[in-house]
């Protein structure tokens, strides 16, 4: 049996960053492999176009070029944001601030928006909203473990917000702290931000596949 639309797959993976000597951004396991529904948009589009019509046990190594992965890096979604946003309680958490830290944040939808320490200085923070491999060619290398017909609760699902990986924003919409560490966001499109009672989430990943727990591979 073949991959096609309305097929499931189960396969493994290694995420690679621009080839597969570069650094390992996910590694996906026998152990608990990804199990997609295929035609669903779950995968990045260009990585499930090329794994359309392999069968069981076949191996891959496809690279997607950023523009067809996370898209290029937007400097429309840097922001300077004021550190008196982040006061809680009056007191301001100098450690949010490292290099590199990722601070979830909402826009006016409700939506979770994660933000990347870039700099700061005394006042402000300098916050990339982009996503962490935007800019960046992936490999994906791994094997099909099995294909199947999907059952018909895989194939109508319940209606929920979409897993978030490789979307991006339009920079409409103001921010505020968010305490607990979602994956999905987007680019955040104001740097008006207010302050949220329940604190600051902190933690790794870059947008993960709600059902199944993985990250990289879903759109």
């Amino acid at each position: 049996m073949i991959i096609e639309n309305e097929r499931v797959a189960i396969f493994t993976y290694t995420l690679f960053e621009n080839n597969t000597e570069g650094k390992v951004i996910e590694d996906v396991t026998k152990e608990s492999p990804m199990n997609v529904v295929f035609g669903q948009g779950k995968l990045i589009p260009h990585f499930e176009e090329q794994l359309m019509g392999m069968t069981a046990g076949e191996k891959f190594e496809i690279k997607v070029p950023s523009e067809k992965a996370f898209g290029d890096k937007n400097p429309a979604a840097l922001y300077d944001i004021p550190k008196e946003t982040f006061k809680v309680d009056g007191v301001i958490d100098q450690s949010l601030f490292a290099i590199g830290n990722k601070i979830p944040m909402r826009d006016r939808s409700g939506n979770v928006l994660e933000g990347y320490v870039q700099s700061s200085d005394e006042e402000n923070v300098k916050l990339d909203f982009n996503h962490p491999l935007a800019g960046t060619d992936i490999v994906f290398k791994g094997e099909i473990m099995e294909v199947r017909e999907a059952t018909y609760d895989e194939l109508n699902p319940p209606q929920h917000g979409g897993c978030g990986c490789g979307s991006g924003g339009d920079g409409g919409g103001s921010c505020s702290t968010e305490g607990s560490s979602d994956d999905d966001h987007e680019c955040c499109g104001s740097g008006s931000c207010s302050t949220e009672d329940e604190g600051h989430g902190h933690g790794g990943g870059h947008g993960h596949h709600q059902e199944e727990g993985h990250s990289c591979g879903c759109h």
